[in-house]
């Protein structure tokens, strides 16, 4: 008897909940219908109008509570109702619960227990923008571009990034096993990382590669940015620098007061760095130096890669449009859209992609958003995606459009091999380097040579890594950098491993010689076209 009144009160309390659902959904169709009234005009039942829709929504509703052929709660309906819809604006658009919200306000804290990587959804896959320097993510060997396709065996399609997050993160020695499909490896490499306090230093290193050139380091940029990377200046100015090498690899971005503000430091007061485009009144700004520049002279070398997203793509974009320095690496991620987070209530919230970002040259940086749409819709006439060609401020150079920063000089990083992706999967560098640094003395300055090669190879044998002479031979490369860095971070740290690898930096010395032969920030351009024509 009593099963039958606890059955009978939990059907009245779900019939309360729906019709209370039924209510608000009737206020809404009466509101918008109030609205759109006279452009609506007499409904059919065919009409694509917003009061037809809403009526249709409401059928469904009803018709999933009554025939669905297992029982479902109506205020989840609802969220996937929402969810979906946002999802089908752009990935950076999504609603907020509590748990994400509260996800969210720990992320910007500055220090969280997780993997260390920026991720973001990149054709509807969950992607490593990138990983950050020192982190478990990135001792662990995961790369910029890495699809995380499985977190603890369960499939991430459909996921979003709140969602993604909340598994990532965790506490501080907690272990998470994600399953990466990489371009090159046929199977999906599943690893298993420890995590740690995420920390992140705005410059983890800067010094002298030679005694003209200072390089720096940006790994990202927050709050304390632009002090330190005046700092750094400043101290190799003080060295002898008279020419920069900016290192902008995996900087996933940050706040764009930051970017503003490094900019400033060399491009010259009024000159604009970036400006905004968006359909709502206030949306639409555009961002300027304001000081005259002490460091408007010296070349120039940035380095970007397919990690260097947002708020490094507003300074670099800032750099190439003015012809202020010249752009090294590969193709940047495309990350170029303004997202603004509006409280719902106490406990949820809606994050939304308010405005895009253009570079001075009027190009979008933005690959994600559906930019012929939206760019319409904010009053820019192109329906095409955007190829145009642009003209940089200063020289007058070619530049297209399209989304990101394609560089000046196309240096391509060395591809991982799949041995080298098992060596790291298993954390064999980092036990490895315990292992040889306790038996033998290593001074700074050391080079990875046979004797330690071969080390190496039996201590992967007898690990039962599965490879040919052959394939470690062409591994050579990268099972150097590895050992290099590994070896100098146990005995060194972090400034050390600089020092150590950094003339093992293909990229890195293609800059080294390429403002070696540059005295002024013109003769960069010049030295470019010189190559062009001799190829």
């Amino acid at each position: 008897m009593s099963k039958h009144r606890s059955g009978e009160r939990e059907v009245t309390m779900r019939k309360k909940q729906f019709f209370g659902v039924i209510i608000i959904i009737i206020v809404l169709s009466l509101f918008f219908g109030g609205i759109v009234g006279t452009y609506l005009g007499a409904q059919s039942q065919n009409d694509e109008g917003i009061t037809y829709k809403i009526r249709l929504f409401m059928k469904i509703i009803k018709s999933v509570e009554k025939n669905y052929f297992k029982q479902v709660e109506l205020g989840e309906l609802l969220d996937y109702a929402i969810r979906g819809m946002l999802r089908s604006l752009d990935p950076h658009t999504v609603y907020l619960d509590r748990d994400d919200y509260n996800e969210l306000i720990v992320g910007t804290k500055g220090s969280f227990g997780g993997l260390g990587i920026q991720i973001g959804i990149r054709e509807d896959v969950l992607t490593i923008i990138t990983p950050i320097e020192g982190t478990p993510a990135y001792n662990a060997g995961l790369l910029a571009g890495d699809k995380i396709v499985e977190i603890e065996g369960i499939s991430t399609k459909g996921i979003t990034l709140q969602g993604a997050v909340k598994k990532l993160r965790g506490k501080s020695g907690t272990k998470v096993t994600i399953g990466i499909e990489r371009e090159g490896i046929k199977d999906v490499t599943h690893f298993t990382i420890t995590r740690d306090i995420i920390k992140v230093k705005a410059v983890p290193y800067s010094g002298m590669v030679d005694e003209e050139i200072g390089y720096i380091r940006l790994s990202t940029f927050s709050e304390t940015s632009p002090d330190e990377f005046v700092h750094a200046i400043d101290s190799l100015t003080q060295e002898g620098a008279n020419k920069l090498i900016i290192d902008l690899r995996n900087n996933s971005g940050g706040l764009l007061k930051a970017a503003i503000e490094v900019s400033d430091n060399f491009i010259d007061k009024g000159k604009i760095i970036v400006l905004t485009k968006g359909r709502k009144i206030g949306t639409s700004k555009e961002y300027y130096a304001k000081k005259h520049s002490k460091h408007e002279k010296p070349p120039l070398v940035i380095l970007v890669n397919h990690g260097s997203a947002s708020a490094s793509e507003i300074f670099s974009s800032a750099i190439k449009d003015w012809d202020r320095g010249l752009i090294l690496g590969t193709k940047t991620f495309g990350k170029g859209s303004v997202q603004q987070v509006i409280p719902l209530d106490r406990e949820s919230a809606l994050k939304i992609t308010t405005a895009i970002y253009y570079s001075p040259s009027g190009r979008s940086i933005d690959t994600e958003v559906n930019d012929s749409k939206y760019r319409k819709s904010i009053g820019v006439d192109k329906e095409e995606e955007d190829t145009t060609t642009y003209y940089t401020r200063r020289l007058k150079r070619k530049v297209y459009g399209g989304g990101a920063v394609t560089p000046d000089v196309v240096i391509e990083s060395p591809k991982i091999s799949e041995l080298e992706t098992k060596i790291y999967q298993k954390g064999l560098f980092l036990t490895f380097t315990v292992d040889f640094t306790s038996k033998h003395k290593i001074e700074k300055g050391f080079s990875v040579d046979k004797t330690m090669l071969n080390s190496f190879k039996n201590y992967l044998r007898k690990k039962k890594i599965e490879f040919t002479d052959k394939e470690f031979d062409e591994s050579i490369e990268g099972i150097t950098f590895g050992l290099k860095r590994n070896i100098a971070i146990k005995l060194w740290g972090i400034k050390g491993s600089y020092e150590s690898v950094l003339m093992d930096d293909r990229q890195v010395t293609a800059a080294i010689e390429i403002l070696g032969k540059s005295e002024t920030t013109d003769d960069l351009f010049s030295f470019i076209e010189r190559s062009k024509s001799t190829e």
